[in-house]
């Protein structure tokens, strides 16, 4: 398969209200926003136009633009995070992450502000440091925003 043929088109994404206009209120404020996914890098690549700094993500090959069986998934968020952050010399503590699932849990654990954002996975919504349900990232950044001095 081609992996033109699955990357999706960014006109065809149905994205967050205010996603663009929040994430550059974050850059302005010195904030790296990442998109930290266990999806394929590709896939989620159109979304970065937005604003994203970085895509941590897991990685199909391709040779030729077609897809390979050689991989690398993406199977625990922290340790992505983690290693992003040794890279970048950034405190983890120092991050705040947003999620919606299970998988979401362990980065929730160790990063300094975390966020359920629409979530229904009562483990998530336990470990998140905040809840916030909305059709807008400005729900979201009003969070984020309380705590950026902090």
């Amino acid at each position: 398969m081609k992996a033109s043929e699955i990357v999706p088109r960014l006109t065809d994404l149905r994205l967050i209200g205010d996603l663009r206009a929040i994430l550059e209120k974050l850059s302005l404020k010195g904030v790296r926003a990442v998109i930290l996914t266990d999806n394929p890098s590709f896939a989620v690549d159109p979304i970065r136009s937005h604003g994203f700094k970085d895509v941590i993500a897991s990685e199909i090959e391709t040779q030729g633009g077609l897809l390979t069986n050689r991989m690398r998934l993406l199977t625990n968020k922290l340790y992505a995070l983690r290693e992003y952050c040794v890279e970048y010399g950034i405190d983890i503590t120092r991050c705040a992450h947003i999620g919606d699932g299970f998988n979401d849990i362990v980065a929730f654990k160790a990063v300094g502000l975390s966020i359920a954002f629409n979530s229904h996975e009562e483990e998530a919504l336990r470990a998140a440091t905040y809840r916030v349900n909305g059709n807008s990232m400005l729900d979201v950044y009003r969070v984020l925003e309380t705590n950026l001095d902090k």
